[in-house]
């Protein structure tokens, strides 16, 4: 299915939507084009008009952290992890956009 040409032009303020599905589509199609990825950052419900975030995928400074994990592994004398993280090494491509 071809993309509409429409949605290759940049995102306007207040651009309307039926669905959010309907706006993330639109959006990842005009960011493909331009090289990068957006994704859902926030949103919810307010009097009665389903409102949504759409960042860059490099947005931010720091990784989430969402699963409250140490910030490095922790090993005991016999080399056994002791902490929660048992993978030392994480990406972060954020970029601070």
């Amino acid at each position: 299915m071809a993309t509409p040409s429409a949605n290759l032009e940049p995102p306007a303020h207040h651009e309307e939507f039926i669905t959010g599905a309907e706006a993330y589509k639109r959006l990842l199609d005009y960011s493909f084009r331009q090289g990068f990825v957006v994704v859902r950052t926030n949103g919810g419900k307010i009097g009665g008009i389903l409102r949504k975030t759409f960042s860059c995928s490099h947005h931010g400074k720091a990784t989430q952290n969402n699963r409250k994990l140490a910030p490095h592994v922790l090993r005991d004398e016999e080399g056994k992890i002791t902490t929660d993280r048992t993978r030392e090494r994480t990406n972060l491509n954020a970029k601070g956009c």
